[in-house]
């Protein structure tokens, strides 16, 4: 789910109603105003891909992803 909103200076707000449970763990992206279309457009598509990957996981390897991403990814000696 891709969620549209603005920060208020306080806390984010979404432009539409959304259906989250409370405690409910978000990703939040901020485009940097200075991106070009095509710029956002590329970010947009990526977020786009994880939101669609992560609605094939189960709560368990949503979780898994969570901390491998919270705790940082490694690949080979490059950690992400």
């Amino acid at each position: 789910m891709t969620i549209e909103g603005y920060f208020d200076g306080t806390a984010v707000r979404t432009l539409e109603p959304v259906d989250l449970k409370p405690n409910q763990r978000v990703f939040i992206s901020v485009l940097d105003n200075s991106y070009s279309d095509s710029k956002k457009l590329r970010i947009q598509q990526k977020l786009d891909s994880i939101n669609s990957v992560y609605g094939m996981l189960s709560s368990e390897e949503s979780e898994a992803v969570d901390e491998a991403i919270h705790t940082g990814i490694k690949f080979g000696e490059l950690e992400v």
